[in-house]
């Protein structure tokens, strides 16, 4: 029998293999879905889910482009060279010189790239918001503001989170929930 740990592994690793965000959502949902009741106390319930989460935000921030620009969307039709006299978006086979089509094909297969990470970014981008307010709620559901339970946050922040930048955030957000 496979656990909701074994599960959730899974699903991180196969989304750090292959960029599937499927299986980053699907992670996400396991933690959404884990249940109190199987753990022995409240401590070890909350931990986990606090490690899990820390797990996520690394995988996420392996991708993560810092600053991408999502004002530099691709082109929804991508324009042959102005020497065709060929509007955006025609087909390959249109252009007749070797040349201009050879360059077509490329701004063609440049686009298609750029679409791609530009497409990914954005799901990462949603993704990592709703995580910060997952961690916000699991915060403020589970810890009080008890010194003792901030410092096992901070703890778990400051030595399971790998970049610097998530770190701050993650510990601006309990000063600042």
């Amino acid at each position: 029998m496979t656990t909701v740990t074994d599960q959730f592994q899974k699903m991180l690793d196969e989304f750090d293999r292959n960029n599937d965000i499927a299986s980053l959502e699907a992670a996400i949902d396991a933690i959404d879905s884990m249940e109190e009741s199987k753990y022995n106390d409240i401590d070890s319930y909350r931990k986990e889910k606090l490690l899990k989460i820390m797990a996520l935000f690394n995988s996420i921030d392996s991708k993560l482009i810092v600053n991408f620009n999502f004002d530099d969307a691709p082109d929804m039709n991508v324009a042959p060279a102005p020497e065709t006299g060929l509007p955006p978006g025609v087909t390959v086979d249109s252009i007749h010189d070797p040349k201009l089509k050879s360059m077509y094909e490329q701004d063609l297969l440049n686009n298609q790239v750029k679409v791609q990470k530009y497409n990914f970014q954005l799901k990462l981008d949603k993704l990592n918001k709703l995580l910060i307010g997952n961690f916000k709620e699991h915060i403020q559901v589970y810890y009080t503001k008890k010194a003792s339970d901030l410092l096992e946050i901070e703890t778990v922040v400051n030595k399971e989170i790998i970049m610097e930048k998530r770190k701050n955030i993650l510990n601006t957000i309990l000063v600042n929930p």
